[in-house]
């Protein structure tokens, strides 16, 4: 599975609310990249794979905090994996400093922003039909 990744995971101690279903709690962060994160927690009462979740990480070293809109992608144990389908700007300029401080490689830090940009646009023209005039 690792070799199918296309963005780097960083590893990144941190803590998060996470929310779904109207419910809202915390989780330990564990790795970030720019299409998910892995989550560590006891509680998953809500969670399903599939299932939308909001997280909200918050990065005191930084000044800010990251918000993913997503799905569940896995739950093994107490680990939860998320995609990441939605971010504001904010949220995003933030997460690609870290990444960029962390890989160290703005080439490759380049290549995962053009595979990102590649994702998001063929998943919007999956989704996107235009109307048939009927």
């Amino acid at each position: 599975m690792d070799e199918q990744r296309k963005f780097t995971r960083i590893k990144f101690d941190a803590t998060a609310l996470m929310m779904a279903e109207g419910e809202r709690w915390q989780v330990e962060l564990l790795d970030i990249s720019l299409r998910g994160a892995l989550f560590q927690s006891a509680y998953r009462e809500n969670l399903s794979v599939g299932g939308e979740v909001t997280a909200l990480i918050t990065l005191a070293s930084e000044g800010g905090s990251i918000e993913i809109h997503g799905k569940v992608l896995h739950i093994h144990d107490e680990h939860i994996g998320v995609s990441c389908e939605h971010m504001d700007v904010d949220s995003i300029s933030l997460l690609r400093r870290i990444v960029e401080l962390n890989v160290g490689d703005s080439e490759l830090l380049q290549r995962e922003i053009a595979a990102l940009i590649e994702s998001v646009t063929s998943d919007v023209a999956e989704n996107d039909s235009l109307p048939t005039g009927e």
